[in-house]
C-alpha cells in the first residue's frame, strides 16, 4: 500500500470554556511513580472509521451548529468535549528539585490538543480492515510533543475518513 498522506491543515484546538469551570486544585495533576512506568509502555493507539456524510448531511450539520464544514464542526466538538478533559489539553512537564529528585506533573493550561485535517490517497477502509496494524502513512505522532490527545482526520479513497 505505496501511498501519499497530504497534510491539508493543523490546528491547536483549545478547550472553549478554557477549562475555568473546573476547581484552581485541578490544574496541576502530579504524577506517582507508577504513573511514570505506564508512560515508558507504548501506548495503544485506536481509530475510528466513518462514511463520509451526504452534502445534506453536511449541510444541516452546518445548519444546526453553525458551522461551515465537517471539518469546523468536528473541530468545535472536539472544544466542547475538552472542557470536560483538563489534563487532554494540557502537557506534560517535570520539574528538579535542589535534592536532584524529578518530579513529573500534568499541567491542565488548556495549551491545546492537535488537530490534523490530512488525505490519504489510494488508502480505502478494507486497506485498514485486512492489515493488523494501521498503516503508519496514517500516523504522524511526534511523541516529543507531551500532548495527551491528537486527533487526525484522514480522508480516504471512495469517499471514507478514518478519524484517529
Amino acid at each position: 500500500m505505496a501511498s501519499k498522506v497530504s497534510i491539508i491543515s493543523t490546528w491547536t484546538v483549545k478547550a472553549a470554556g478554557g477549562n475555568q469551570q473546573h476547581p484552581d486544585n485541578c490544574k496541576i495533576i502530579e504524577l506517582s511513580p507508577w504513573d511514570i512506568l505506564e508512560l515508558q509502555i507504548d501506548y495503544a493507539q485506536s481509530g475510528l472509521l466513518y462514511h463520509m456524510p451526504t452534502s445534506q448531511q453536511v449541510r444541516d450539520v452546518s445548519k444546526s451548529t453553525h458551522t461551515t464544514s465537517l471539518i469546523d464542526h468536528l473541530r468545535a466538538s472536539l472544544s466542547r468535549t475538552l472542557d470536560f478533559y483538563p489534563p487532554f489539553c494540557g502537557r506534560l512537564e517535570a520539574t528538579t528539585e535542589h535534592s536532584g529528585t524529578t518530579s513529573f506533573f500534568i499541567n491542565c493550561n488548556n495549551a491545546g490538543v492537535q488537530f490534523n485535517h490530512a488525505i490519504a490517497d489510494g488508502v480505502t477502509i478494507h486497506d485498514i480492515m485486512e492489515s493488523n496494524f494501521v498503516p503508519h502513512v496514517l500516523l504522524k505522532n511526534d511523541k516529543s510533543s507531551h500532548r495527551w490527545l491528537m486527533r487526525c482526520v484522514n480522508s480516504l479513497r471512495l469517499g471514507q475518513s478514518s478519524s484517529l
